[in-house]
């Protein structure tokens, strides 16, 4: 009888997260032209709109609302960090363990 070691659940465990990454493209993929641009024209929506909310509580110096809303933001930081960190590599991505979901179709 076969056992299965730690790291090759972890792997597959991987391989399991990035096959959901990668149906969820494909379904993506499949939609056309305008459906992508509204979904980056929302995008671009929220991103300009918060900003502009953060400029503006800036100027108030509202610091305690600053500080209420930086776990709301973890994401978008998150995001900005991985995008960063892949764009200053100085060599590809050996493998798909190498990326995440925000980097993995990144062109």
């Amino acid at each position: 009888m076969e056992t299965t070691s730690e790291s090759d659940i972890v792997l597959i465990e991987n391989d399991n997260i990035q096959k959901g990454i990668l149906q969820d493209v494909t379904n993506i993929e499949d939609d056309d032209k305008n459906e992508t641009d509204k979904i980056f024209d929302e995008y671009e929506e929220w991103l300009n709109g918060t900003l502009e909310i953060i400029r503006k509580q800036r100027t108030f110096g509202n610091y305690r609302w600053a500080k209420a809303i930086r776990n709301s933001l973890e994401g978008v930081h998150k995001l900005y960090s991985d995008v960063k960190t892949y764009q200053n590599r100085h060599t590809n991505p050996r493998t798909w363990k190498d990326f995440n979901k925000h980097t993995m179709f990144l062109e």
